[in-house]
């Protein structure tokens, strides 16, 4: 999953790996804007990885 400019999410984390990272830098944003300290959740079908 490579950075998206526009700071969307994709449609889509097919890897462990891509569902991770995004995870990671919603946590971080959170973090820095002070709007809930360093957490966050991702919620994904398993089979497609489509986000809910």
């Amino acid at each position: 999953m490579g950075a998206d400019p526009t700071g969307r999410r994709p449609e889509t984390l097919p890897t462990d790996e891509d569902r991770v990272r995004l995870t990671n830098r919603l946590a971080e944003r959170n973090h820095r804007e002070d709007t809930g300290g360093p957490f966050a959740a991702l919620v994904v079908e398993t089979g497609t990885g489509r986000l809910v």
